[in-house]
C-alpha cells in the first residue's frame, strides 16, 4: 500500500514523521483481526492501493466537516474510507483519505504535552483505523 502526502497550508510541517512507517504497523496488526474492508485490501491488495494524507488549513477541514458530517466548525483531523464500495473511485485505487489541519494539532500538541510530530502522528493512527472501519462506538 501506498501513501501521497500533500501539504496544502502554508504550516512548516516536523521533519521525520513516520506516517509509512504506522500505515505499515496498523496493517500488520489489522492482518489479525480485519472487518469485511480491511479483508477486501489485505486479501486482494495488489500493492497499488493509496492512502492520501492531506494538510489542509482550518477553512477546508470546516467545509468538509460541515458537508459531511454537518457540523460547521474546524475539527483536527477527518477520515474518508472508499473500502467496501466494489470499486475505489478514479484510477489511483483510493482507499481513503485523511485530512489533518495542522495549526490545531499544534495547539492541541501543547495541551496534551507532546511534540507536533507525535500529534500528528497520533491523528494519523486514530484516522486511518477508521479507515479500516473502526469506530469510536465498537472498538
Amino acid at each position: 500500500m501506498k501513501m501521497v502526502v500533500e501539504n496544502l497550508t502554508k504550516e512548516k510541517l516536523p521533519g521525520g514523521l513516520r506516517v509509512q512507517f504506522w500505515l505499515a504497523k496498523c496493517l500488520e496488526l489489522l492482518a489479525a483481526s480485519v472487518d469485511e474492508g480491511g479483508r477486501e485490501v489485505l486479501s486482494h491488495g495488489t500493492g497499488e492501493e493509496v492512502i492520501e494524507l492531506n494538510f489542509v488549513k482550518a477553512e477546508e477541514i470546516r467545509r468538509l466537516n460541515k458537508h459531511f458530517r454537518q457540523i460547521d466548525k474546524v475539527t483536527d483531523v477527518l477520515s474518508f474510507s472508499f473500502l467496501g464500495r466494489g470499486s475505489f473511485p478514479g484510477d489511483k485505487y483510493l482507499v481513503g483519505q485523511i485530512f489533518i489541519e495542522p495549526v490545531t494539532a499544534t495547539k492541541q500538541a501543547a495541551e496534551h504535552g507532546v511534540t507536533l510530530r507525535e500529534e500528528i502522528e497520533f491523528l494519523f493512527v486514530h484516522a486511518l483505523l477508521h479507515v479500516f472501519g473502526y469506530d469510536h462506538e465498537t472498538e
